[in-house]
């Protein structure tokens, strides 16, 4: 099972009630600094940025790009509040940081906009426990591996969106206490001795992630 953290749409308590217009520049329309280009970002990572826009942002990048928002997980008319609670949840703030640099026009294809996303952390930096699971990961999994921490949080756009593994999106994408409880659940000794035949170490980690990472995420308002 891949834990699809990047476009399961995650990741502060915000409330986003208006619908902010998509940059177009054929349009002639100006970016602001919530909608600028992974380049942008890394002239200044810790640009301040509004996290309460990003849910409308969102919903009005599904408006441009044509995706409806229930094949997300929820209806148009309340997925901002479902964003909001969702982003209180399971998202990272490097999530939430990089959806503002990067739910744009120039993003609308799916492939497109994970590169983005992606890239975006490349400028980012990784918490105390967003570290320590990785860490973690590679002690129980990858014993003896140097580059086993490098390898697993750096993203190389050459490879594409496709190289990406759950450890990856686990780590970036995550909200702290997801990532608390995925790192005492599904690292350390334990967890490496139980379950060999339920497949590889990587495989059993992405299962047991995954499995955190539904039960966290919020059901559509009613």
């Amino acid at each position: 099972m891949v834990v699809s953290v990047g476009l399961a749409v995650s990741a502060a308590s915000f409330s986003c009630s208006s619908t902010t217009v998509i940059p177009n520049e054929e349009a002639g329309t100006t970016p602001d600094a919530s909608t600028t280009s992974p380049d942008s970002a890394k002239a200044d990572s810790s640009q301040a940025f509004d996290p309460a826009k990003v849910c409308a942002q969102e919903l009005a990048y599904f408006e441009v790009c044509k995706v409806n928002p229930k094949d997300v997980n929820c209806t148009t008319a309340k997925y901002e509040a479902w964003c909001t609670q969702n982003q209180a949840a399971t998202d990272s703030e490097q999530r939430v940081r990089a959806k503002a640099a990067c739910l744009d026009v120039k993003h609308c294809d799916a492939s497109s906009l994970k590169g983005c996303l992606y890239e975006t952390y490349n400028t980012l930096t990784l918490s105390a426990a967003q570290t320590k699971l990785v860490a973690d990961y590679c002690a129980t999994c990858e014993p003896g591996q140097p580059a086993c921490a490098t390898t697993h949080v750096k993203y190389i756009p050459s490879k594409g969106p496709g190289s990406i593994d759950d450890v990856f999106l686990a780590a970036w994408e995550l909200s702290e206490p997801l990532v608390t409880a995925i790192d005492a659940k599904c690292t350390g000794q334990g967890f490496a001795d139980a379950g060999a035949d339920a497949g590889t170490c990587d495989k059993r980690f992405s299962q047991c992630a995954g499995g955190l990472f539904i039960d966290a995420l919020p059901d559509c308002p009613k």
